[in-house]
């Protein structure tokens, strides 16, 4: 099992990060995910999915579709998030 990052902006073209986030965890990888207010609203435009408007909400959302799968979701303002760190 591997560790990846996956972040997930603005951007058109979110459904590439889901895509990928997905395949990940359906592999069993842990995948840390960031995504940014705004990629939470192309989401929810290009690929019909709510995933709430605020972190906890989010969060709430991911953990019961992906629940027992190695996701960790962090906050794009946590500076304190496991994947801040130079080190990862």
């Amino acid at each position: 099992m591997s560790s990846y990052v996956i972040g997930i902006s603005g951007a058109s073209g979110a459904v590439y990060g889901v895509t990928l986030l997905e395949y990940l965890l359906k592999e069993n990888h842990q995948v840390y995910l960031i995504l940014s207010h705004s990629a939470r609203v192309i989401i929810r435009g290009e690929l019909g999915r709510e995933w709430g408007k605020s972190f906890s909400e989010t969060s709430e959302i991911l953990n019961a579709a992906y629940a027992g799968r190695q996701l960790v979701y962090c906050d794009e303002n946590d500076m304190t998030a496991p994947v801040a760190s130079g080190s990862v």
